[in-house]
């Protein structure tokens, strides 16, 4: 099993951004699966649909489970080049702290963002 990148299928953000961490991550190290289709209870006991609506998720293979901005950096360090190193650099407590409202700024306007950018959702099917 690898670890498993749970984001919203249905948000134009969050859509473009998993194909991204597809399309850069190491091979064979993360799983990326909107919460849709998932049993979130079988995965994790903290995990539910009104959690995972409003932050993506990394799952690790070891059960340890990141989200908000901590989950966007551990999820880079899976990711090649200067991704990983980012990762590694930007997971500092002092960093996420600091990022984290930024993080939920960004995930409460997610439907405007995503509308004025052009993001397209809905790509679940991509997933199944």
């Amino acid at each position: 099993m690898n670890d498993l990148l749970i984001f919203d299928g249905d948000c134009g953000i969050c859509t473009y951004s998993s194909e991204f961490v597809l399309k850069h991550s190491i091979k064979n190290s993360i799983d990326v699966k909107p919460y849709q289709i998932l049993n979130l209870k079988d995965l994790h006991n903290e995990l539910n649909e009104e959690r995972t609506s409003k932050s993506l998720f990394l799952l690790t293979k070891d059960g340890k489970l990141y989200n908000r901005s901590k989950g966007v950096f551990e999820t880079m360090k899976r990711m090649r080049g200067i991704y990983k190193a980012l990762g590694y650099i930007l997971s500092n407590p002092v960093i996420v702290f600091l990022a984290n409202p930024i993080y939920d700024w960004v995930s409460r306007n997610r439907t405007k963002i995503s509308i004025k950018f052009g993001l397209n959702a809905c790509n679940i099917s991509n997933y199944t």
